[in-house]
């Protein structure tokens, strides 16, 4: 199988497991049957995923008896996962522009910017109440890092500038 989930956890069963329960959420006998792993190893895994926050049980009734106990990802275990972002928005910026030429598509960029921007501002009120440039670029690279996109202050010639060391699209 050896997908995304297993080189990330750097462990071949548990990556398996995780590539079964993205098709919905299985009990430990079901993954037993479809891995050919002893039912108590999978319970061993099923486990160390549940603590890792990856998965979570749930109890489903099924006619008579106890309900049973299936397990199914997490929105941290679907993100283990690779999206193709990069494929579909490219895809979408060549039809936007052969439909509606490079103005409108850097209309549509600019929106979308101003958008973001807003948002950041609502995140941090403190950015829009202040004029200092240096308490700006500080509070700006705060907002960016956040997002995940490391960001510092530093001054070059006695000039502050902001540095993104990533980019997080």
């Amino acid at each position: 199988m050896g997908g995304a989930a297993e080189l990330l956890l750097g462990e071949g069963t548990k990556g398996k497991i995780l590539e079964e329960l993205t098709s919905g959420p299985r009990t430990a006998g079901e993954l037993s049957s479809r891995l050919g792993i002893q039912e108590s190893a999978i319970r061993t895994h099923l486990e160390s995923l549940v603590k890792r926050g990856i998965v979570v049980p749930s109890f489903h009734r099924e006619g008579i008896g106890r309900p049973r106990k299936r397990f199914q990802l997490t929105r941290e275990g679907e993100e283990l996962f690779p999206r193709h972002y990069e494929l579909l928005l490219n895809s979408l910026i060549d039809a936007v522009l052969e439909q509606s030429g490079e103005g409108y598509l850097t209309l549509l960029f600019q929106r979308a910017a101003d958008q973001l921007a807003d948002r950041l501002t609502e995140e941090l009120p403190a950015l829009s109440q202040t004029t200092d440039l240096r308490e700006r670029l500080r509070l700006t690279a705060v907002v960016l890092d956040r997002l995940g996109q490391r960001a510092e202050v530093v001054e070059r010639n006695g000039v502050p500038q902001l540095i993104r060391h990533n980019c997080i699209f």
